[in-house]
């Protein structure tokens, strides 16, 4: 039963993407795209890297959490959600299941 209180701080994610080539049209989301797949890639790298100082970890999380604030808050300032909201479903592993996210 000891496994049962065990919990993990950092969880796996499922690799995203970020490819929406139906949905995503203009230059600059497909920018906003590649910029956000790029910064995931670099905060993920961080994780590993063992000359990583706290500075170089919160820049990259800022980098990534920001662009990714994009997908949740309308791009006009208004009080309505964007419509990219909900089109990325992220899935986090289970630390009594395994290591493969559902």
């Amino acid at each position: 039963m000891t496994h049962w209180f065990h919990r993990n701080p950092l969880k796996a994610t499922a690799p995203v993407s970020f490819n929406y080539y139906g949905v995503v049209t203009s230059p600059a989301a497909s920018k906003i795209c590649s910029d956000l797949r790029s910064s995931r890639a670099r905060l993920l790298e961080l994780f590993t890297d063992l000359s990583c100082n706290p500075e170089m970890m919160k820049t990259a999380a800022d980098a990534y959490f920001s662009l990714l604030q994009g997908f949740i808050n309308s791009l006009d300032e208004s009080s309505q959600e964007s419509k990219l909201r909900y089109i990325q479903n992220f899935k986090w592993t289970d630390t009594l299941q395994g290591q493969v996210p559902r």
